[in-house]
């Protein structure tokens, strides 16, 4: 198994995490920190090599996740995660992006996809406190709920490179609407299972989200050509 972690070594990840939480440290928001060093944990222990193309920067693609829930199409990043060429890349970024995404809404205080835990102190409560952050933000956050619902992103991903093929434009169109509808319905259905968390059947963004994901996985296949 390679050193690396997707062109950098997983030291410099590591180290990135930790001036993050330093920074934040000295800028009285410590809990803040650790969430930043939570959210680039899986980037240092996942298991992905310098083989993956896309180079370093590639992982800054997980953003994207949170940013698309900001506008209510969290449900649209499966489909930019399964543009990756390989298939352990696809997955891991489906997987990482749902982490940032869930990591994200306590951190802005806003309801991106499922909300965050019910239970939840408001962030002037928490940021100013390793403590507080890991035990009343990250924890409930290590649940299966959470799992589950980054393992269907992951899946999701991972098969769309093999669903949607670009030799027909109709058969596609069917094939990544039976797609997306079962994202829609299957995530959030597995997702509720986290213990503590104000889970909702109907995640912000799901639906338009799995449309535009659709749209994208289509157009994205027709550029690059048939395979």
């Amino acid at each position: 198994m390679q050193a690396e972690s997707w062109g950098l070594p997983r030291i410099v990840w590591l180290a990135v995490a930790l001036v993050l939480l330093l920074w934040q440290s000295v800028a009285g928001r410590p809990g803040a920190g650790l969430l930043a060093l939570a959210a680039l944990a899986p980037i240092v222990l996942l298991p992905v090599g310098r083989r993956a193309q896309g180079g370093s920067g590639g992982w800054l693609l997980c953003a994207l996740a949170p940013l698309l829930g900001v506008v209510g199409l969290a449900g649209a990043f499966p489909a930019i995660a399964g543009q990756a060429r390989r298939w352990r890349m696809r997955a891991a970024f489906a997987a990482v992006g749902y982490w940032w995404l869930t990591l994200a809404e306590p951190l802005l205080a806003h309801r991106l996809w499922l909300g965050a835990a019910a239970d939840t102190p408001p962030r002037d409560v928490w940021e100013g406190s390793l403590n507080a952050a890991a035990v009343h933000v990250i924890a409930p956050l290590l649940s299966v709920g959470v799992l589950l619902g980054a393992t269907s992103w992951a899946v999701g991903a991972l098969l769309l490179g093999l669903i949607v093929r670009g030799r027909n434009a109709a058969l596609d169109l069917i094939a990544v609407s039976v797609w997306s509808a079962a994202l829609v319905i299957v995530t959030p259905l597995l997702a509720s299972n986290a213990q503590g968390h104000a889970m909702q059947v109907d995640p912000r963004g799901a639906a338009a989200g799995a449309v535009l994901g659709a749209a994208l996985a289509v157009a994205a296949r027709a550029l690059r050509g048939p395979v």
